[in-house]
């Protein structure tokens, strides 16, 4: 697992290489969620504490776009990319 940042640095994932085929979790500060694909060229997320309110918040035309307007929305929201599905899953169950 990668931390996303928008500087490049040692052990980080540059946010301009998130591409649609990334798998990639956000950390909100309060709650985590998964980035989905809902439709084609439609991308949302799913939360992990079963509120509905969390289905889509937003919706973009790619993921790039997608964790670009989550990062945008202040310091607390961590942005991971995953290795696989598994490895996601496991981080949002913790």
């Amino acid at each position: 697992m990668k931390r996303v940042i928008k500087e490049v640095e040692k052990n980080v994932v540059s946010i301009s290489d998130i591409d649609n085929s990334s798998i990639v979790g956000i950390d909100w500060g309060t709650s985590k969620s998964m980035v989905i694909q809902e439709d084609y060229n439609v991308f949302t997320s799913l939360g992990n504490n079963c509120r509905p309110n969390l289905l889509n918040v937003w919706e973009r035309r790619t993921q790039f776009e997608y964790v670009e307007s989550a990062m945008a929305q202040g310091g607390y929201v961590k942005v991971y990319v995953f290795d696989n599905i598994k490895e996601l899953f496991n981080w949002m169950s913790k």
